[in-house]
Protein backbone atom coordinates (compact mmCIF):
# COMPACT_ATOMS: atom_id res chain seq x y z
CA UNK A 1 0.00 0.00 0.00
CA UNK A 2 1.23 3.27 -1.01
CA UNK A 3 1.73 6.17 2.15
CA UNK A 4 -0.76 8.90 1.82
CA UNK A 5 0.84 12.17 -0.07
CA UNK A 6 -0.14 13.96 3.42
CA UNK A 7 1.70 11.53 5.53
CA UNK A 8 5.11 11.47 3.25
CA UNK A 9 4.89 15.15 3.35
CA UNK A 10 5.28 14.69 7.45
CA UNK A 11 7.54 12.35 7.97
CA UNK A 12 9.93 14.36 5.30
CA UNK A 13 9.02 17.48 8.00
CA UNK A 14 9.51 15.85 11.20
CA UNK A 15 13.13 14.18 9.67
CA UNK A 16 14.06 17.60 8.53
CA UNK A 17 13.88 18.85 11.95
CA UNK A 18 15.19 15.89 13.75
CA UNK A 19 18.05 16.12 11.67
CA UNK A 20 18.86 19.29 12.09
CA UNK A 21 18.10 19.51 15.68
CA UNK A 22 21.60 16.96 15.43
CA UNK A 23 23.44 19.16 13.66
CA UNK A 24 23.68 21.33 16.85
CA UNK A 25 25.59 21.32 19.96
CA UNK A 26 23.78 19.44 22.79
CA UNK A 27 22.15 21.88 25.44
CA UNK A 28 22.39 24.97 22.38
CA UNK A 29 19.63 27.18 21.96
CA UNK A 30 18.99 26.00 18.63
CA UNK A 31 18.79 22.09 19.31
CA UNK A 32 16.48 23.08 22.56
CA UNK A 33 14.19 24.98 19.87
CA UNK A 34 14.05 22.54 17.23
CA UNK A 35 13.45 20.24 19.69
CA UNK A 36 10.27 21.58 20.99
CA UNK A 37 9.20 21.96 17.68
CA UNK A 38 9.58 18.31 16.75
CA UNK A 39 7.96 17.25 19.68
CA UNK A 40 5.03 19.87 19.43
CA UNK A 41 4.21 18.35 15.73
CA UNK A 42 4.61 14.66 16.93
CA UNK A 43 2.73 15.67 19.64
CA UNK A 44 -0.02 17.14 17.18
CA UNK A 45 -0.36 15.28 14.52
CA UNK A 46 -2.57 12.44 15.53
CA UNK A 47 -0.31 9.75 14.48
CA UNK A 48 1.21 8.59 17.65
CA UNK A 49 -0.24 4.86 18.29
CA UNK A 50 -2.21 3.91 20.88
CA UNK A 51 -1.31 0.58 21.99
CA UNK A 52 -2.59 -2.14 23.82
CA UNK A 53 -6.13 -0.55 23.85
CA UNK A 54 -8.73 -3.19 26.03
CA UNK A 55 -6.35 -4.02 28.51
CA UNK A 56 -5.70 -1.89 31.84
CA UNK A 57 -9.12 -0.33 30.97
CA UNK A 58 -9.59 1.71 34.16
CA UNK A 59 -6.08 2.89 34.10
CA UNK A 60 -5.44 3.28 30.03
CA UNK A 61 -5.63 7.44 30.01
CA UNK A 62 -3.27 7.44 32.88
CA UNK A 63 -0.77 5.00 31.82
CA UNK A 64 -0.71 6.73 28.01
CA UNK A 65 0.06 10.06 29.23
CA UNK A 66 2.88 8.87 31.38
CA UNK A 67 4.50 7.08 28.50
CA UNK A 68 3.84 9.98 26.03
CA UNK A 69 5.68 11.98 28.95
CA UNK A 70 8.45 9.36 28.93
CA UNK A 71 8.66 9.12 25.22
CA UNK A 72 9.09 12.99 24.68
CA UNK A 73 12.34 13.19 27.26
CA UNK A 74 13.46 10.54 25.72
CA UNK A 75 13.53 12.28 21.93
CA UNK A 76 14.42 15.48 23.79
CA UNK A 77 17.81 13.59 25.32
CA UNK A 78 18.47 11.40 22.88
CA UNK A 79 17.51 12.53 18.82
CA UNK A 80 21.29 11.70 18.01
CA UNK A 81 20.09 7.70 18.22
CA UNK A 82 17.59 8.75 15.57
CA UNK A 83 19.11 7.35 12.13
CA UNK A 84 18.99 9.37 9.11
CA UNK A 85 17.59 6.98 7.13
CA UNK A 86 14.88 6.19 9.20
CA UNK A 87 11.11 7.81 9.93
CA UNK A 88 10.45 9.96 12.88
CA UNK A 89 6.87 8.78 13.80
CA UNK A 90 8.16 4.97 13.17
CA UNK A 91 10.80 5.94 15.50
CA UNK A 92 8.79 7.43 18.20
CA UNK A 93 5.67 4.68 17.60
CA UNK A 94 7.91 1.64 18.47
CA UNK A 95 9.75 3.60 21.32
CA UNK A 96 6.44 4.07 22.96
CA UNK A 97 4.97 0.50 21.92
CA UNK A 98 7.70 -1.46 22.93
CA UNK A 99 9.38 0.68 25.67
CA UNK A 100 7.86 3.80 27.14
CA UNK A 101 4.25 1.86 27.50
CA UNK A 102 5.50 -0.84 29.31
CA UNK A 103 7.47 1.14 31.84
CA UNK A 104 4.73 3.14 32.28
CA UNK A 105 2.12 0.40 32.73
CA UNK A 106 4.33 -1.88 35.35
CA UNK A 107 4.49 1.65 37.32
CA UNK A 108 1.37 2.34 37.89
CA UNK A 109 -0.42 -0.74 38.11
CA UNK A 110 2.40 -1.95 40.18
CA UNK A 111 0.41 0.01 42.64
CA UNK A 112 -2.69 -1.69 42.46
CA UNK A 113 -3.30 -5.22 43.75
CA UNK A 114 -5.00 -5.79 40.19
CA UNK A 115 -5.18 -9.44 38.35
CA UNK A 116 -3.83 -10.47 35.02
CA UNK A 117 -1.99 -7.08 34.57
CA UNK A 118 1.66 -8.57 34.19
CA UNK A 119 0.23 -10.33 30.73
CA UNK A 120 -0.81 -7.72 27.90
CA UNK A 121 2.10 -5.95 27.89
CA UNK A 122 6.00 -7.27 26.84
CA UNK A 123 9.43 -5.68 26.37
CA UNK A 124 11.81 -6.55 23.90
CA UNK A 125 15.34 -7.57 25.34
CA UNK A 126 18.22 -4.76 24.37
CA UNK A 127 19.20 -6.81 22.16
CA UNK A 128 16.37 -7.28 20.19
CA UNK A 129 15.95 -3.74 19.87
CA UNK A 130 19.17 -3.40 19.10
CA UNK A 131 18.48 -6.20 16.30
CA UNK A 132 15.61 -4.28 14.83
CA UNK A 133 16.63 -0.69 15.28
CA UNK A 134 20.19 -1.07 14.04
CA UNK A 135 21.68 -0.55 17.78
CA UNK A 136 20.30 2.88 17.92
CA UNK A 137 19.05 1.45 21.56
CA UNK A 138 22.31 0.72 23.27
CA UNK A 139 21.86 2.95 25.74
CA UNK A 140 18.45 2.17 27.30
CA UNK A 141 19.09 2.55 30.65
CA UNK A 142 15.91 4.53 32.62
CA UNK A 143 15.84 8.31 31.78
CA UNK A 144 15.56 11.13 33.82
CA UNK A 145 14.23 14.72 32.75
CA UNK A 146 16.73 17.56 31.55
CA UNK A 147 18.77 18.47 34.59
CA UNK A 148 18.47 22.02 33.33
CA UNK A 149 15.00 21.92 33.91
CA UNK A 150 15.50 19.82 37.22
CA UNK A 151 17.64 22.78 38.21
CA UNK A 152 15.21 25.59 37.32
CA UNK A 153 12.45 24.26 39.24
CA UNK A 154 14.72 23.43 42.28
CA UNK A 155 15.77 27.21 41.95
CA UNK A 156 12.02 27.89 41.79
CA UNK A 157 12.99 31.84 41.22
CA UNK A 158 9.32 33.07 41.48
CA UNK A 159 8.32 30.18 44.10
CA UNK A 160 6.06 28.99 41.61
CA UNK A 161 6.54 25.41 41.78
CA UNK A 162 7.16 25.50 45.31
CA UNK A 163 3.06 27.12 45.82
CA UNK A 164 1.53 24.68 43.33
CA UNK A 165 0.39 21.90 46.33
CA UNK A 166 -2.60 19.44 46.91
CA UNK A 167 -5.12 20.92 48.67
CA UNK A 168 -4.62 20.57 52.58
CA UNK A 169 -1.09 19.58 51.74
CA UNK A 170 1.71 21.71 50.72
CA UNK A 171 4.75 18.83 51.59
CA UNK A 172 2.94 17.11 48.31
CA UNK A 173 4.18 20.27 46.39
CA UNK A 174 5.01 20.15 42.65
CA UNK A 175 8.00 21.19 43.41
CA UNK A 176 9.20 18.67 45.55
CA UNK A 177 7.39 15.96 43.64
CA UNK A 178 9.18 16.89 40.42
CA UNK A 179 12.57 16.45 42.16
CA UNK A 180 11.73 13.20 43.44
CA UNK A 181 10.42 11.85 40.11
CA UNK A 182 14.13 13.17 38.25
CA UNK A 183 15.86 11.50 41.21
CA UNK A 184 14.11 8.28 40.32
CA UNK A 185 11.25 7.93 42.90
CA UNK A 186 8.35 5.80 41.77
CA UNK A 187 4.98 7.06 41.60
CA UNK A 188 4.41 4.30 44.59
CA UNK A 189 7.30 5.85 46.22
CA UNK A 190 6.56 8.90 46.91
CA UNK A 191 2.47 8.00 47.13
CA UNK A 192 3.94 5.91 50.10
CA UNK A 193 6.15 8.82 51.25
CA UNK A 194 3.06 11.11 51.12
CA UNK A 195 0.41 8.75 51.80
CA UNK A 196 -1.30 10.18 49.04
CA UNK A 197 -2.86 7.87 46.08
CA UNK A 198 -1.21 7.61 43.23
CA UNK A 199 -3.75 8.72 41.10
CA UNK A 200 -4.25 11.94 43.47
CA UNK A 201 -0.47 12.37 42.77
CA UNK A 202 -0.58 11.71 38.87
CA UNK A 203 -3.44 13.91 38.09
CA UNK A 204 -1.88 17.09 40.49
CA UNK A 205 1.73 16.73 38.38
CA UNK A 206 0.20 16.35 34.75
CA UNK A 207 -2.16 19.45 35.37
CA UNK A 208 0.57 21.34 37.06
CA UNK A 209 3.12 20.44 33.89
CA UNK A 210 0.41 22.00 31.81
CA UNK A 211 0.15 24.53 33.78
CA UNK A 212 3.80 25.51 33.76
CA UNK A 213 4.35 24.47 30.26
CA UNK A 214 4.91 28.34 29.37
CA UNK A 215 7.66 29.02 32.22
CA UNK A 216 9.38 25.78 31.03
CA UNK A 217 9.47 27.23 27.48
CA UNK A 218 10.81 30.56 28.37
CA UNK A 219 13.54 29.84 30.43
CA UNK A 220 14.54 27.28 27.24
CA UNK A 221 14.29 30.53 25.37
CA UNK A 222 16.27 32.85 27.47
Amino acid sequence: MNTPLWDCMLDAELKKIALEAQRHPAKSLQRRQLLNLLIHKIQKSGKLCRPHQGHFVHFYPEIYTEACHRLCIYIGQKIDTFKADGEVLKWANFLLKKRFFWEASKEITSYYDIPGTDSPVSRLSTEELDIEFDRQMQNCDRLLPSQELVQFIQEDPDGKFSSAHIKHCPEANFQSIYIQRSEGYTWQDISQNLEIPHSTLSSFFQKCIKKFQPDFQQYFAD
